[in-house]
C-alpha cells in the first residue's frame, strides 16, 4: 500500500448525519490507494445530470466543477459519536473532519474515508520505515464533554473489530471520555492560554491554564502512550483546537514537546503521510525584508543565507527577487523538495480569500496559491512532491475557526506534504533563532517532526540563544546580527512565546 493521500467519497446515509448540499469545486489533489473498508458514509454529492462524469488518473482525481457536496449537522454527528464503537467513532470523526474542509474551501473530496483498522496498518509501516513509533489522536469537543480516540500501530494481520457499538477499545484503539467539560469552558480556555502565549507572558503565568488542559486532552491517554512507547503524537482536533500551541502544554513537570514529538494534520485522511529522506532534497528560499505597507523583516537576509547557502543545498532571492513571477519561473526550471518562504503571511477570519502569503510585489491569497500550485505540477502524480513548505513569519486568528481551517489545512489546501508554520509572529531574532536551529537538526535527522521537536528543546534548555549581538546553534557556531537586530539580543527565547507558535502541519515523516 502505497501511502499517500486518503481521498474521502461521500454516500447517502441519512441515519447517520443530516444532511444540507451546497455548491462546490472539483478537488484535484488528492491521491490514496487506501481500499479497506468504509464504515461509515456521512453525506452524498449529487452530480447534476449534465455534469461530466469524476475521471480518475494515476490517483488525481479530476472532473466536473458544478458538483454538489453535504454539509453535515454538528448535533448529529455527537449524539452519533456517543453511541457507536471506537473504530466506529474514528471513521465518524474523519468524515466530518474532512467535510468541514470541504465546506471551509469549496473543495469536494472523493475516495473512501480511511478507517481505524487502515490507520493503525498505515502507522505501523511508518514506524517500521522511520523508526519513530506514531500514535494518532483525535479530538471531540462535545457540548458538554471531551471524547480522545487513540490510535497505535498494528500490522493489518493484527488488526480485528468488534462491530458491537458497545466494544470500547480493541489492541489499536483506545477511547477515553473525560465528562462535564463543556465546549464552552474548553473553547474559552484555549483562547485565554492562546492569547497569554502569544503576548509572551511570564511562563508561571501560564502554567494553570497549560496544566489544565494537559489533563482534559493528554493526561486521559498517557498511561496508554508510555505503554506503547509512541514517539510521535499526530493530532486531529475539533473546531477552537486548531490554533492550540500543543507544544506548551504543561504537565505540571514537562511540556509535552519535552516527550513527544509533534504535529497536526485536518484529518489523518488528508495527510499525505509518505516517507522521503529528504537530506538530498534541493531548497528554493525566498524572502523580504523590506515591505510598503507592512513591518520589516531585517533578520531574513541572514536566514535567508544560511539556510540555502550553508545548511543546505539550494537557491536563495530576496525582495526584489521574490517576485510571483520569479517564484514560478524557479520552479518550472528546477525541482524543489523543500521551499522556505520568509515572508509575512496572514489566516484571518472568513473565507479563505482573506488569508494570504506576502510576496515583494504582492499579496497572493491561499486560493492563489493553490491554484499557483496547481500550475507548477506540484499535485501531480508523475511528479516529485514538495516535502516541506516553510512559512517563517507568519500568524494566524488566534481563536477563530474559520482561521484555524485555513492555517490546519494549508499543506491539503497548498499540495504539499509538509507546512511548518507559526500561529503567531514571533520575532525577527526569535524566528532566525528556531529556523536556523531546526535546518540543521534536519539535515542531521531528517524526521519533520523529530527535528522540530529537537530545535524546540534546543531552544527551550538554552542551547540555542542570542547575547552580545550574536546568535549561538546547539551545534556551538555563532553567527554575528544583523545590526538592526542587535537591540533584540539577550532575549529569553526559554519563553513558550518564541518556540511553541511553531507547528508542524500534515507529513510528520
Amino acid at each position: 500500500m502505497k501511502l499517500l493521500h486518503s481521498l474521502f467519497k461521500f454516500s447517502l446515509a441519512v441515519t447517520w448525519i443530516a444532511i444540507a448540499p451546497r455548491p462546490a469545486i472539483t478537488q484535484t489533489n488528492n491521491q490514496s490507494d487506501i481500499t479497506g473498508p468504509n464504515p461509515i458514509e456521512i453525506a452524498v454529492p449529487t452530480t447534476p445530470p449534465s455534469a461530466p462524469a469524476v475521471e480518475q488518473t494515476n490517483g488525481k482525481i479530476g472532473g466536473a466543477t458544478d458538483q454538489r457536496t453535504a454539509k453535515v449537522d454538528r448535533q448529529s454527528y455527537e449524539t452519533r459519536l456517543q453511541t457507536v464503537n471506537p473504530s466506529q467513532a474514528v471513521a465518524l470523526q474523519e468524515a466530518f473532519q474532512a467535510q468541514q474542509f470541504s465546506d471551509y474551501t469549496g473543495i469536494p473530496l472523493y475516495g473512501e474515508v480511511p478507517s481505524a483498522e487502515d490507520i493503525a496498518n498505515i502507522l505501523d509501516n511508518i514506524w517500521q520505515q522511520t523508526g519513530e513509533k506514531p500514535g494518532f489522536i483525535h479530538i471531540s469537543s462535545q457540548t458538554d464533554q471531551i471524547e480522545l480516540f487513540l490510535v497505535v500501530p498494528q500490522s493489518s494481520d493484527k488488526v480485528t473489530v468488534s462491530n458491537s457499538l458497545t466494544a470500547q477499545s480493541s489492541s489499536f484503539i483506545i477511547r477515553e471520555t473525560v465528562p462535564d467539560v463543556a465546549n464552552k469552558e474548553l473553547l474559552s480556555l484555549v483562547r485565554k492560554f492562546q492569547r497569554d502565549v502569544s503576548k509572551k507572558r511570564n511562563p508561571r503565568r501560564l502554567l494553570q491554564s497549560s496544566q489544565q488542559l494537559y489533563q482534559w486532552l493528554i493526561a486521559p491517554i498517557e498511561d496508554e502512550l508510555k505503554a506503547q512507547g509512541i514517539e510521535v503524537l499526530v493530532l486531529s482536533m475539533d473546531s477552537g483546537l486548531r490554533g492550540l500551541p500543543v507544544a506548551a502544554l504543561h504537565d505540571g513537570e514537562q511540556y509535552l514537546v519535552e516527550k513527544y514529538a509533534l504535529a497536526i494534520v485536518p484529518c489523518f485522511g488528508l495527510a499525505d503521510i509518505g516517507y522521503t529522506d529528504i537530506r538530498d532534497t534541493q531548497i528554493i528560499a525566498m524572502g523580504a525584508s523590506e515591505f510598503t505597507n507592512l513591518n520589516p523583516l531585517p533578520s531574513v537576509p541572514l536566514e535567508l543565507a544560511t539556510i540555502a547557502g550553508k545548511i543546505w543545498s539550494g537557491k536563495y532571492f530576496l525582495n526584489r527577487e521574490f517576485t510571483v513571477e520569479n517564484f514560478t519561473r524557479q520552479n518550472q526550471q528546477q525541482s524543489f523538495g523543500i521551499i522556505h518562504l520568509a515572508t509575512h503571511g496572514e489566516f484571518k477570519p472568513g473565507r479563505p480569500e482573506n488569508s494570504y502569503i506576502q510576496f515583494y510585489d504582492r499579496k497572493l491569497t491561499i486560493p492563489q496559491f493553490r491554484q499557483l500550485a496547481t500550475e507548477l505540477g506540484w499535485i501531480d502524480a508523475d511528479t516529485a512532491p514538495i516535502e516541506l513548505l516553510v512559512l517563517s513569519a507568519c500568524r494566524t486568528a488566534v481563536g477563530d475557526e474559520m482561521a484555524e481551517l485555513g492555517f490546519a489545512g494549508l499543506a491539503v489546501a497548498a499540495g504539499v506534504k509538509s507546512v511548518l508554520a507559526s500561529l503567531w509572529y514571533v520575532s525577527d531574532a526569535g524566528t532566525l533563532a528556531l529556523m536556523t536551529e531546526f535546518y540543521s537538526q534536519l539535515s542531521q535527522a531528517p524526521i519533520k517532526a523529530q527535528a522540530l521537536r529537537r530545535a524546540q528543546l534546543a531552544v527551550l534548555k538554552g542551547e540555542v540563544y542570542i547575547e552580545n549581538g550574536f546568535l549561538y546553534l546547539s551545534n556551538g557556531e555563532r553567527m554575528p546580527l544583523p545590526p538592526e537586530i542587535v537591540s533584540q539580543s539577550n532575549l529569553d527565547l526559554s519563553n513558550p512565546f518564541f518556540w511553541s507558535a511553531f507547528t508542524l502541519i500534515g507529513n510528520w515523516n
